[in-house]
Parts: structure tokens; C-alpha cells; sequence
């Protein structure tokens, strides 16, 4: 089945680049998709999509894990609309125009990853925003897009983090870039600026995460990791998780044990303290939380290697377009 994804994946990857109309119904079935999204995080039990009584707040508490929108978990959801972001703004860096009537959409979607604090889509924007510097900053308008749209983008990401004063700063600085790309000389080469700016955002970046002393858990414990100050709890026990997947593959490392069936494997379930229950919670692992290696644990190397070599090919597909 895996092989039967890639494949599909493939072929559709050599359809170039979706046309305007095919983009905007997308973006506005995930307007859709966000709206509905928002209306519950509200409280509001759109479509009753909630049992009654239960809603958005009660995650974790009257029912176990999050829930959000018609996707599934949080955790998909956010994944779905941090690729609708992702493609949008793409859209706009690549063509810009008229694809930026595809921002609100992009900005809708960032907002609403932070609301669900859900660290993953929001971590692969940002990486997103970095990666896409070198390959469509190297003209001067093409550097003053890129600039408006990072910025905004960080913004709505950050802004419960860095502080409402900031993310009104960067805001801000989006709209200067804004402007500052239809009255300077576009066509400039800046490929050399692009790449020293590329590297000390980078460079900012891991001081920032270095030093981070606040209240923003995931932060705080990549700073611990940067200090070697590493446990298995980290992740909300997704290291521990981790070691007990890994730990497993030896016993049916050549073919796995089938497909979505790793809570039938018998691994030690993880035990912690809930702040919000006031007790100790015990959860069966029944998911690696990771998608590589739960395919590398349910189907084996063969398909593992299938599930990375469709991210490979995607990722030296995209750099041979954009001439990297």
C-alpha cells in the first residue's frame, strides 16, 4: 500500500505547477475547513461534531487526546493546514500577482496553528520560510516578497510566545517589505545577500533557542537538549516512545508486523503525571509518533525507504525547478 502512494504521488508531481483555479478551490475549502475550526474553538459545537456537552476546551480532560474540524486529531488537522499555508504562500513567492488573493487564506491558517499550539506544522512552516529564502530571494523583489511574507507568517505563528508588541513589529516590517518590492529595482541580484541573511537567521535562531528561559514548554526543552539536558519525557513522552519503537524492531525488523498495528506489539506503555487530571495516566503505545518509523516498525525497511525516497525525489524535484 505504501508503494502504491508513492507511485500515485509520483505521477501527480509531474503535473507541474496547479493552475489558479485548481489553487483557489483548494484554499477556499480549507477557508471552509478554518472557519469551522475557529466556530469550535469558540465553544461553539458547530455541526455537532462534538458529543453533547464536550467540546474543543474538554481535550485531554472528559475525553482523551484533541480533536478539531472534520480531519481528525489536532494533530492531523494541523498538518492539513499547514500544508494549505505552505502551498499558498509558495503560490504567492513563485507567481505573486494575483495569487496573493491566496494570503487571507495562508494568514487563516497560520492563526488558527497557533491557537491549537500544535509545535509540528507550525516547526515545518518556519523551517519552510528558511528553505525558501536562498531559492526565491535571489533578486531584490524577489527578497522584499519573501521578507513580507516571513514576517507576517512569523507573526501569526509567534505571536503568543514572543508577545502581542513583536508580532505587531513584524507585521510592521511585512508590510514595509511589502511596499518597499513594488518601488525598488526587482530585478537586482541578491543571491549572495539572500545566503548571509539565510545564515544568521539561522544562526539567531539557535542563540534564541540556546538561551530560552520562558514558559513555552517545547522551547524550553530544545534548550534543555542543547544543553545535553535530554530525558525520555521530553515531547509529552514522545522520546520515550521512541526508544520503546526502536527498541522493538529487531523482533519482525524485515517485513514488520502489519500495517497500523503496533499496539498489538506489546510495548511498555507510558506512565505521567497530568497537571490538568491532578494524577498519574498510564497510555498504551499503539503509535510511534513519528511516520518514518512507524512504517519502518509496521512494514518494514523496504517500505520505509519507499515512504523517504517520496520526500527525497519531492524535495530534488522542487530544487532542479527553482534551478538550486
Amino acid at each position: 500500500h505504501i508503494a502504491l502512494y508513492v507511485l500515485s504521488f509520483l505521477l501527480l508531481s509531474g503535473l507541474s505547477f496547479p493552475r489558479r483555479g485548481l489553487m483557489c478551490a483548494f484554499a477556499a475549502a480549507l477557508g471552509l475547513q478554518s472557519l469551522l475550526c475557529i466556530l469550535q474553538l469558540a465553544g461553539i459545537n458547530a455541526l455537532g461534531l462534538y458529543p453533547p456537552g464536550l467540546g474543543w476546551a474538554d481535550a485531554g480532560l472528559r475525553y482523551p487526546g484533541a480533536y478539531l474540524g472534520t480531519l481528525g486529531n489536532a494533530g492531523q488537522t494541523g498538518a492539513v493546514l499547514a500544508a494549505g499555508a505552505a502551498l499558498c504562500l509558495l503560490a504567492i513567492l513563485e507567481k505573486g500577482g494575483k495569487y496573493y488573493l491566496l494570503l487571507p487564506f495562508a494568514a487563516l491558517d497560520a492563526f488558527l496553528l497557533s491557537e491549537m499550539d500544535v509545535t509540528g506544522p507550525m516547526l515545518a512552516l518556519c523551517v519552510l520560510a528558511l528553505l525558501a529564502l536562498p531559492l526565491y530571494g535571489k533578486t531584490l523583489g524577489g527578497l522584499c516578497r519573501w521578507g513580507s511574507l516571513a514576517a507576517l507568517l512569523l507573526a501569526l505563528l509567534g505571536r503568543e510566545v514572543i508577545g502581542y508588541g513583536p508580532a505587531l513589529g513584524l507585521t510592521l516590517l511585512a508590510g514595509a517589505c511589502f511596499l518597499l518590492e513594488r518601488r525598488l529595482p526587482g530585478e537586482k541580484d541578491c543571491r549572495l545577500l539572500s545566503r548571509l541573511l539565510l545564515a544568521f537567521l539561522c544562526l539567531l535562531a539557535l542563540t534564541l533557542v540556546f538561551t530560552y528561559r520562558g514558559w513555552y514548554a517545547p522551547l524550553r526543552e530544545a534548550s534543555a537538549l542543547l544543553h545535553g539536558r535530554g530525558s525520555a519525557e521530553m515531547g509529552g513522552g514522545r522520546v520515550y516512545i521512541w526508544e520503546q519503537v526502536v527498541n522493538a524492531l529487531p523482533e519482525r525488523f524485515w517485513l514488520g508486523s502489519g500495517p497500523d498495528t503496533l499496539g498489538l506489539r506489546g510495548l511498555r506503555p507510558y506512565t505521567a503525571f497530568d497537571p490538568d487530571l491532578g494524577r498519574e495516566v498510564t497510555l498504551r503505545i499503539d503509535a510511534a509518533h513519528c511516520e518514518y518509523l512507524q512504517t519502518l516498525a509496521c512494514s518494514g525497511p523496504g517500505a520505509a525507504l519507499m515512504h523517504l525516497g517520496l520526500a527525497a525525489c519531492a524535495a530534488l524535484g522542487f530544487l532542479r525547478q527553482r534551478g538550486a
